[in-house]
């Protein structure tokens, strides 16, 4: 009888070691699952903030490009300005040169620098508004 208690203390010592050792394993899992499942949540993470970077340096590279294309588009209005400018100004240049011309061929005596010079000094000689330099001269008398 004393052996059959002593087999039966053993199987029991067994037992509970079996036991012990299936749960410890199933400790073990759960935490090796808990770690995956942390890692896998710091990769996602990583991701979307990956994903949030490249999108913010899409929007900036977007915002460059239009601040460029506003910067080409304002050259080019200066540019088309400067163009008229300089072909406004050459035609008015021609017809002032064209004005002189005329001017100097009605009174041949006159010298070609300009029709003017020969006014007395209380006349006074006025400037169309059309012309920068001169379209019209207009004499005007002031009294002594």
């Amino acid at each position: 009888m004393l052996i059959v208690i002593v087999i039966i203390i053993i199987i029991i010592i067994i037992i509970i070691i079996i036991i012990s050792i299936i749960i410890i394993t199933i400790i073990i899992i759960i935490i090796i699952i808990i770690i995956i499942i942390i890692i896998i949540i710091i990769i996602i993470i990583i991701i979307i903030i990956i994903i949030i970077i490249i999108i913010i340096i899409i929007i900036i590279i977007i915002i460059i490009i239009i601040i460029i294309i506003i910067i080409i588009i304002i050259i080019i209005i200066i540019i088309i300005i400067i163009i008229i400018i300089v072909i406004s100004n050459s035609s008015e240049t021609s017809r002032l040169t064209n004005t002189i011309r005329i001017a100097n061929s009605l009174d041949p005596d006159e010298t070609p620098r300009s029709v003017a010079s020969h006014l007395d000094p209380n006349t006074f000689c006025v400037v169309s508004s059309g012309s920068k330099l001169f379209a019209k001269a207009f004499k005007i008398r002031f009294p002594h």
